[in-house]
């Protein structure tokens, strides 16, 4: 009977399928190339970050979810770059648009310049834009009224000119002074929301992401292969042992009447 149960418990094939599909899983992680670590790394040397503000974004390592500072990850995918007061001098780089899933994006108070990037109307995905207090130059393309997701856009204090596409102006927040936008008093649309707040200079805190989901759904899967080995075994039928001792005595229970 134990042999048997042994032999045929259905519980052990699928703790050798975990732990199997746990090592495949960590093998492939180690040798799939990470297209969003690669666009990070890019738009890092674009940025310019000659005061080396930023030290733990590594090519070398499997994934930016896991440890690099200033990215926020869901399910493995970046959503989240917060990259304000960094001193940045540099360029927003087009690899930028690789981070297919970007939901935040915040440049704010930093040296960034050139031409706005148009590129960035393929983030579409993005509910938080800003990148005020920058050196950004020229129009806002017309091609950034598809981000249909934006909640909160900031362009103020950078040297922008023209017309604003008109899409801009049905999100939540936005604010475009400090530019030379066609916005204002004088014209129909303003330069700002009602709820506009006012632009900060504080270095934003936001803490390092050291996990996905995609790591924790692998740890969750190894607790439960260890968890199932161990219900295993302690299901496994005891063998009784019985040992006579010499010279025991029958225990004899007499009733007096």
């Amino acid at each position: 009977m134990s042999a048997a149960f042994s032999r045929w418990h259905p519980i052990k094939p699928i703790v050798n399928w975990l732990m199997l599909f746990i090592l495949l899983r960590i093998s492939f992680a180690s040798t799939e190339p990470d297209v969003e670590g690669e666009a990070l790394i890019d738009l890092l040397r674009a940025l310019n970050d000659s005061n080396g503000r930023i030290t733990d974004w590594n090519d070398h390592f499997v994934s930016p979810c896991y440890s690099w500072s200033h990215v926020t990850c869901r399910n493995g995918n970046v959503i989240s770059l917060s990259l304000a007061s960094n001193e940045f001098s540099g360029t927003l780089s087009p690899s930028i648009t690789k981070l297919k899933f970007l939901a935040s994006l915040d440049f704010q108070d930093n040296s960034l310049k050139g031409l706005l990037p148009v590129y960035l109307a393929n983030l579409t995905h993005l509910q938080n834009l800003n990148l005020a207090n920058n050196n950004f130059r020229g129009p806002i393309s017309n091609t950034w009224g598809q981000l249909s997701n934006l909640k909160h856009l900031d362009l103020s204090s950078n040297d922008l000119t023209g017309r604003i596409p008109m899409q801009l102006f049905t999100v939540p927040t936005f604010n475009f002074t400090g530019t030379r936008l066609s916005c204002g008093s004088s014209l129909k649309e303003p330069c700002a929301s009602g709820s506009s707040l006012r632009v900060s200079t504080k270095k934003s805190k936001l803490g390092r992401v050291v996990t996905s989901a995609s790591c924790g759904a692998t740890i969750l899967l190894f607790i439960a292969a260890i968890f199932l080995y161990r219900y295993y075994h302690m299901r496994k039928p005891k063998r009784d042992v019985f040992v006579d001792v010499a010279g025991e005595d029958d225990c004899k229970i007499s009733l007096a009447n």
